[in-house]
């Protein structure tokens, strides 16, 4: 009608805010497409999980380039549909009309649906270290996407539909500050910005995807093996500054009549041999260091499939035990020797089984290969040239260094 001045978007804005922050009960446009997108990942959700377990997609004539080119493009089309969906919403969910909102959620029902039916193709057989990487990339980047989306609804009021899909949570009845719940929006589409962006350089091959492991299994390790050197500086200036300590107190109390009594030989040799399990750890963890890392490389030129998912599953049980004598050196004193063996033994016991060797060895006192684990022959005679490796009996050192 002549005479009367549409609304402006900053107008609009303030409206939808204020709509919000008075807690009005009338749902916003937006609040009904937003809803079904939020079903819908929660049912792509479910299939890869069902996959996981049950692999009924799997393809028979499955094409390696074909499924990394359309894995790379879905990547993509992800990521340009969450800025067009950002761009659509950036005035505020409340602020959205029906229409608008319509496009952009049913783009993203349609993108996740062929991310979850692509992921779900891809064979066993080409590696379960693979292919469980490929799922789990997967689900987090659908994960992002519907925390993305529970906000926009936290934030125009609406209710979240339930992680089962059957019923839905109740909004809250303290309303959120706006601001608060958009700049939470924002943070979770830059969540799924991010995890889009890793669908392209996931690896396409069993290898790869195993050496990966191995490659933060190395950083792991190293920065291990830096924490315990600093425990052990620590403890050792702390050892030379209760010596300190009782040279002075000793000085300063000779006059008086209550004299301090030096310290026992016994607190001298516990400090001592807690020095020296300290180092006996700290050994451990530097030869499994320079294990991992020799490993790492050898994996670049690995094409097998078979054995590789064995020793993503030992690189795994590594990091553990690594960690766990990573932290038993944190706080001195130390646990108890056995404690300390049983990590040692079983971070021990797996790298023979990757190098292959017995637990004995033969009467000419070399080292026999295993044929039933671990990798090729090749990879054996290159471990055993491992700087660190040691065959001697006494590695590695028995429980009562510990």
């Amino acid at each position: 009608m002549a005479g009367k001045k549409s609304p402006s978007k900053k107008s609009a804005k303030r409206t939808s805010i204020a709509a919000s922050t008075t807690g009005s009960t009338t749902p916003a446009a937006c609040a009904e497409p937003l809803t079904q997108l939020h079903q819908a990942l929660q049912v792509n959700l479910d299939l890869i999980q069902a996959q996981r377990a049950d692999p009924t997609l799997v393809l028979h004539d499955f094409d390696d380039d074909f499924y990394s080119q359309q894995l790379t493009a879905v990547g993509k089309h992800i990521h340009h549909a969450i800025t067009k969906f950002v761009l659509v919403h950036k005035e505020g969910p409340a602020a959205v009309t029906h229409s608008a909102s319509l496009t952009e959620c049913r783009s993203l029902v349609t993108l996740a649906t062929q991310l979850a039916a692509h992921v779900s193709t891809l064979p066993p057989a080409r590696g379960t270290t693979l292919r469980n990487l490929h799922l789990t990339t997967a689900t987090e980047i659908l994960l992002a996407l519907r925390a993305m989306v529970a906000n926009a609804l936290t934030a125009v009021g609406a209710p979240v539909p339930s992680s089962s899909g059957d019923a839905a949570d109740a909004p809250s009845t303290t309303v959120p500050d706006a601001e608060m719940a958009l700049a939470q929006y924002l943070f979770d589409t830059g969540v799924a910005w991010k995890c889009a962006e890793t669908l392209e350089k996931l690896p396409r091959t069993n290898a790869a995807a195993v050496r990966g492991k191995w490659v933060e299994f190395v950083g792991l390790a190293k920065d291990v093996v830096a924490e315990v050197k600093e425990s052990i500086e620590e403890y050792e200036e702390g050892c030379d500054d209760d010596d300190d300590d009782n040279e002075f107190s000793d000085s300063d109390d000779s006059d008086d009549g209550d004299n301090v009594p030096p310290p026992t030989p016994v607190d001298a040799d516990h400090r001592a041999a807690e020095l020296a399990r300290m180092r006996a750890i700290l050994k451990l963890l530097q030869v499994s260091t320079v294990l991992a890392t020799r490993m790492s490389a050898l994996l670049t030129t690995a094409n097998r499939v078979d054995g590789l998912d064995v020793l993503s599953l030992q690189c795994a049980a590594m990091q553990i035990d690594m960690d766990d004598l990573g932290a038993a050196c944190a706080e001195p004193p130390l646990p108890p020797a056995q404690d300390i063996a049983k990590h040692a033994d079983r971070l021990f016991s797996e790298w023979r089984k990757i190098v292959g060797v017995h637990d004995a060895t033969s009467s000419r006192g070399r080292m026999r290969p295993m044929r039933s684990h671990g990798p090729s022959r090749r990879w054996c005679c290159s471990a055993r040239r491992m700087r660190g490796w040691r065959r001697s009996s006494r590695w590695p050192p028995p429980c009562r260094d510990w």
